[in-house]
């Protein structure tokens, strides 16, 4: 099993995400709610993904990128986002955007 984290401070959308990630058998997935958090799991364990959803303060998501890029740099990063693409986590260098709402098919993509 892979394990991903999602960072995210809206509980029902990184539940939503964990479920249909790990439905499909291929996935376990951790939660993190805000950057304390995030960080603490990234020193804990190895994430080759990392969801971002926007809805934490981008220099919160950027301080995770950095603590995340220190430790692992092969760790890809999907900006997850309501209100379309932020220019300033273009530093994470993102391997994919996701927009919300989005059809779950595409998120496994």
């Amino acid at each position: 099993m892979i394990t991903l984290l999602v960072v995210t401070s809206d509980m029902p959308f990184g539940d939503l995400l964990r479920q249909n990630l790990e439905a499909t058998g291929r996935f376990t997935v951790d939660i993190a709610g805000d950057r304390h958090s995030a960080i603490a799991c990234v020193k804990e364990g190895e994430y080759p993904l990392i969801f971002l959803d926007t809805c934490l303060p981008e220099q919160d998501l950027l301080q995770i990128g950095a603590q995340v890029r220190r430790a692992n740099t092969i760790t890809r990063f999907v900006v997850v986002s309501e209100v379309g693409w932020h220019s300033a986590l273009e530093e994470l260098s993102p391997d994919d955007y996701l927009s919300k709402p989005f059809y779950l098919p595409d998120l496994m993509e």
